[in-house]
């Protein structure tokens, strides 16, 4: 029984864990991942593509053209022109 409750207890902290948004997962790739020097931090980054979602970037369709091309510098220029009028 008590084995049980440990389980349970396990899977609810589980279904609790908040998945990156949008912008997190994007900075991310552009930040960690590719390397690209343009953003001074993963914050700084974050801050960026949040405005940009308000001006109505589609940050989700940007970050998976990015994940395609990558990392490759022209392939991502390419990918914000056609995922986030705000770039150009």
């Amino acid at each position: 029984m008590m084995l049980r409750t440990l389980l349970l207890l396990g899977l609810a902290s589980l279904a609790g864990c908040s998945k990156d948004t949008p912008c997190e997962t994007l900075c991310r790739t552009l930040v960690m991942d590719c390397e690209f020097a343009a953003y001074p931090s993963l914050d700084s980054c974050i801050e960026g593509c949040l405005y940009d979602e308000e001006l109505g970037a589609d940050i989700e369709g940007e970050s998976e053209c990015i994940d395609a091309a990558g990392c490759d510098l022209i392939g991502t220029v390419d990918c914000a022109r056609e995922f986030n009028p705000t770039s150009e």
